[in-house]
């Protein structure tokens, strides 16, 4: 039995059994298409070195709604959409800049694009992933000050004037969609409304988010090292790495594996994120890169992580409201590596840690690299492996603390 199937019957069990008319799951699966995007779409203008990928890791697959009610009366209900784009770092800075009218024509252009985009298809973009990222490298009361500067552009993009941006490209807010988002927020102006932007994101949040990054740090310091090992397989090596994690993280890390096998097999193409290792490269550059490249996948899981929460039914009598989640980012290797990730199943409970999901890869970028005989050989022995771990799973918690700072310590040393 694959994994969706597994967990759609465990669920329909505990719905069945427990009467929990809160929980639920959405399959993505083939049907009438969700047409925002389909894999990737970017945005760019010619002369302009500025890319904006807007990553769908859905690949235009419908949700479909499983809970008590579909599973005892028929899925015949009302479900209502919500689809929002999580911004990475540089696009926040790109858009922000867009509308202080810091940007030259050109790169201008390319934004515009990503901004019409946006609007035509009703998405909200939301700044959450570079607030994390961000105040998770400096104290909370420098971070309010650049934070807030990004949190005003945040209110001026989602108040525009559409109509008039539309037909003439001006930046003007609509007073009408200003007044609208603070009476949904509770506001008293919107003063106080960019305030409670910036009141969302937690410290603690911010520092718990911060070491799974370090987690997934940590993953990579051993793929490069590992890369410098001597010749072996792909799949003894992918096997290796899995057994690394299982034994030392207490977690295997299923993106920064697949990163790895990108990395073995094509380093070039993505040194950007993982350089190879040389003598004589600077020590501090090489971490601060891996460091960068850790947030880059903590930002391309947030998808599947954000899907996880449970949204309330729509004023129109919905049956429930599913919130997809899609990233934009202006790093090409990023957006190539997370392109063929693919979510198949989210299930949601009122309390977020007994939510699950099932999230695969797609094995396109193997194919460039491997012959057919090659890549079944891969799949068959890294699946076996990948087995005999998942049976182990419930055994192992994932590092943390002063033990994962130890273990980061150890792999940062072998490096140097």
């Amino acid at each position: 039995m694959n994994p969706v199937d597994y967990k759609l019957e465990e669920f329909a069990r505990y719905c069945l059994s427990s009467g929990d008319s809160s929980a639920r799951a959405w399959v993505f699966s083939d049907g009438p298409p969700f047409p925002l995007s389909d894999g990737t779409r970017s945005f760019s203008a010619p002369d302009s070195k500025l890319s904006i990928h807007l990553v769908d890791q859905y690949h235009g697959r419908t949700p479909h709604l499983v809970n008590l009610n579909t599973l005892t009366r028929g899925p015949d209900v009302q479900i209502g959409f919500r689809p929002f784009v999580v911004l990475d770092s540089n696009v926040v800075s790109y858009v922000d800049r867009f509308f202080r009218g810091k940007l030259e024509p050109e790169p201008s252009e390319a934004v515009r694009r990503f901004v019409s985009f946006l609007f035509d298809n009703n998405v909200d973009p939301t700044p959450v992933f570079y607030y994390i990222e961000s105040l998770s490298k400096t104290d909370r009361e420098r971070w309010r000050g650049f934070a807030s500067l990004f949190a005003e552009t945040h209110l001026a993009l989602q108040t525009l004037d559409r109509d008039l941006f539309r037909e003439t490209g001006r930046l003007a807010s609509s007073l009408e969609r200003r007044e609208t988002q603070v009476r949904f927020h509770g506001a008293e102006d919107a003063s106080h409304l960019i305030g409670s932007y910036l009141d969302s994101i937690s410290p603690d949040n911010a520092r718990t988010e911060s070491g799974s990054v370090s987690l997934s740090y940590a993953a990579l310091l051993k793929v490069a090292l590992m890369r410098v090992a001597g010749p072996r397989s792909l799949a003894d090596r992918f096997n290796e790495l899995g057994d690394y994690m299982a034994s030392h993280l207490g977690a295997v890390l299923g993106m920064e594996r697949f990163a790895a096998v990108l990395h073995w097999a094509a380093p070039e193409r993505f040194a950007k994120m993982i350089p190879p290792l040389q003598k004589g490269m600077s020590a501090t550059k090489f971490f601060g890169k891996l460091g960068s490249t850790a947030w880059d996948l903590y930002l391309g899981r947030m998808p599947e992580q954000l899907g996880r929460f449970v949204s309330p039914a729509s004023s129109d009598g919905a049956e429930a409201v599913c919130d997809l989640y899609y990233v934009a980012t202006g790093e090409d290797a990023l957006a190539e590596l997370i392109r063929h990730r693919t979510i198949e199943l989210l299930v949601q409970h009122a309390d977020s840690k007994a939510s699950s999901k099932v999230v695969g890869q797609l094995s396109t970028p193997f194919e460039d690299h491997m012959s057919p005989d090659e890549l079944a050989d891969f799949a068959r022995r890294t699946g076996e492996h990948d087995r005999l771990l998942m049976a182990t799973a419930s055994q192992r918690t994932s590092l943390s603390g002063p033990a994962l700072d130890d273990l980061v310590s150890d792999l940062e040393s072998q490096v140097v």
